[in-house]
């Protein structure tokens, strides 16, 4: 069984009036039943026929064998030839980053392996960011990108506010577990025209929905635009509309 499932049920238990013997339960019981008769769709996200699908599975496999130094290596390469920084966002570090996660959820992996992955991936963007920023294209606007209280996968925010800044924005980067006071506070104090909000797991999506509704709710903060944006969002099939599931508002857009 994947690890997502024992995960998933350790929380279930955790919430008023969930118990083993309730509905929910038996209901989340009987999904996991169905999902282990039902052949998966196991399919990587790096595409070996895309030659830089060939270089990110270089680059996961010398970080699952523990080589960061030759898995940065490949990606300075890989910008020195003339692949673009937001090539090597879209087409390495992105599939790579998905890949590590499906590969946890099976258990080829552990937790260990994709903090490590996780780590030096960052390293390598940051080795990046000497031909990220330019002063040709400087727009004189300012983005937020934060990942919701208690949300801790920061990633792909952080890859998010760097595309920003390749757009001439100035971006504010706060990343995992950032508190609202401190969201609002921001926003009000840096002349924020966009906010970015990371959710990464679907337990999450009530919090971004909180978070927006303080922000609408305050005079000072209550027209910036907001984006939302994480897995959640990528497999969700309506948008823009409140859901009975989630309680989105319908001010949120797909990010």
């Amino acid at each position: 069984m994947y690890r997502f499932f024992d995960l998933l049920g350790e929380r279930l238990l955790e919430l008023p009036g969930v118990d083993k013997e309730s509905l929910v339960y038996g209901i989340f019981i009987k999904g996991i039943e169905v999902f282990d008769t039902t052949e998966p769709d196991d399919v990587s996200y790096i595409d070996a026929d895309d030659p830089l699908g060939r270089v990110a599975a270089g680059y996961l496999d010398d970080l699952i064998a523990g080589d960061r130094r030759t898995a940065v290596e490949r990606i300075m390469e890989a910008q020195r030839s003339g692949v673009s920084i937001k090539e090597i966002y879209e087409k390495i570090f992105k599939p790579v980053m998905w890949e590590t996660g499906r590969l946890w959820h099976k258990g080829e992996i552990s937790v260990a392996h994709e903090h490590f992955i996780t780590a030096v991936t960052q390293l390598s963007m940051s080795q990046l960011y000497p031909y990220l920023f330019s002063s040709d294209n400087r727009k004189n606007r300012a983005v937020i990108v934060a990942c919701v209280p208690d949300e801790l996968h920061e990633i792909g925010a952080r890859m998010i506010a760097d595309f920003f800044e390749m757009e001439g924005w100035d971006s504010y980067f706060y990343g995992a577990n950032t508190p609202t006071s401190s969201i609002l506070k921001a926003i009000i104090e840096n002349n924020i025209e966009v906010v970015a909000l990371s959710a990464t797991m679907t337990l999450h999506i009530p919090k971004v929905a909180d978070l927006i509704a303080k922000i609408r709710s305050n005079p000072e903060t209550s027209l910036v635009k907001i984006i939302v944006g994480g897995y959640p969002f990528n497999v969700m099939k309506v948008y823009g509309k409140r859901s009975e599931q989630t309680g989105m508002p319908g001010a949120l857009k797909k990010g």
